[in-house]
């Protein structure tokens, strides 16, 4: 934690991005706790839905056997899985604007 204190702390000092900004409103110990929640936060929810998936998969054999007769949710040959970077007809990564 002492090495992030010391990145958050410079980059504080550089007045670059977004951290010098919170220091308007948090002290400079709670903006290094915060980068550091955003930082390994997703780690622990992206170890427990991979975990939760398994678990489901495992102890229930129904649920096995759905993912193996569903097609579309095998694995694909390992010569294509990469073979597209762009994303599939119709998906977006933005949502409408919010409402007032």
């Amino acid at each position: 934690m002492d090495a992030l204190a010391r990145h958050v702390g410079a980059t504080i000092e550089h007045g670059d991005g977004v951290l010098p900004g919170a220091t308007a409103t948090l002290a400079q110990a709670e903006v290094v706790s915060n980068a550091a929640v955003m930082m390994f936060g997703g780690i622990e929810t992206s170890e427990g839905m991979t975990t939760s998936l398994f678990w489901h998969l495992l102890t229930d054999p129904e649920n096995w056997a759905a993912v193996r007769q569903t097609r579309r949710l095998r694995r694909t040959p390992s010569r294509n899985r990469f073979a597209s970077s762009r994303p599939p007809a119709g998906w977006t990564a933005t949502r409408p604007p919010m409402s007032d």
